[in-house]
């Protein structure tokens, strides 16, 4: 899964979409634990995700869509967004830096390591797994008539090197290197807190042609 099975490209890091809640707004044990939780009273209008197609709402519906099946997804989609979320054109850090702010008690889809990050310096932050967790990953690969190829392949090497997902580690970014940990090793599948699926529609038999029914009246309508 993480890399091309021809070899065009490798991945550097992986990144898992989570819930992010201010601890000044929601104490310990109160925050959602599974997808039905969302839809609980408490958390209407308290909530932000971002509009974008790479990391956020788009996203967190193509894995209910693929989780839940199309019936019972786009029925929960439906219920999610009498919730009223607050949308935003803005990153997945900068969403969490609302719910720091203390603009927004929770935000949806978000990366676990940016939660972690600010939590290290002092925000007050914590990070909440939905299983299954949806995974993501950052590709590197060499582009047709790169002008200095072979310096390109040595960049290439080094990056998906242990010394070079070292340097990934010591970032607080999440390595792809499976005998390179994270420096919180519950940001990562393995660590004990999150399991992760991989949400790619092409290895699913019918799933792009289900998600390209659903998307239109499903994901633009709760944007709307």
């Amino acid at each position: 899964e993480l890399k091309d099975a021809k070899g065009f490209w490798g991945t550097t890091n992986v990144y898992f979409m989570t819930l992010g809640y201010n601890t000044r707004s929601v104490k310990a044990g109160e925050a959602p634990k599974t997808y039905e939780d969302l839809l609980h009273p408490r958390w209407k209008g308290q909530m932000i995700w971002s509009t974008s197609t790479g990391s956020g709402a788009p996203q967190f519906i193509g894995n209910i869509l693929l989780t839940m099946g199309e019936e019972k997804g786009k029925a929960y989609v439906q219920k999610l967004k009498q919730q009223n979320i607050a949308k935003s054109t803005a990153s997945a850090r900068q969403i969490l830096d609302l719910v720091i702010a203390g603009e927004y008690p929770l935000a949806i889809q978000i990366f676990n390591h940016h939660a972690y990050i600010s939590k290290q310096a002092g925000a007050p932050v914590e990070w909440q797994p939905l299983e299954p967790v949806t995974a993501t990953i950052n590709t590197v690969g060499l582009v047709k008539n790169a002008p200095r190829p072979h310096a390109a392949m040595l960049f290439l090497d080094f990056l998906l090197s242990k010394r070079g997902q070292k340097v990934v580690q010591l970032s607080n970014y999440l390595p792809s290197h499976p005998e390179m940990p994270a420096l919180q090793a519950d940001l990562k599948p393995g660590g004990g807190r999150i399991k992760g699926q991989l949400s790619k529609p092409g290895n699913h038999p019918g799933q792009k042609r289900r998600m390209g029914r659903f998307f239109p009246e499903g994901i633009y309508e709760v944007m709307d």
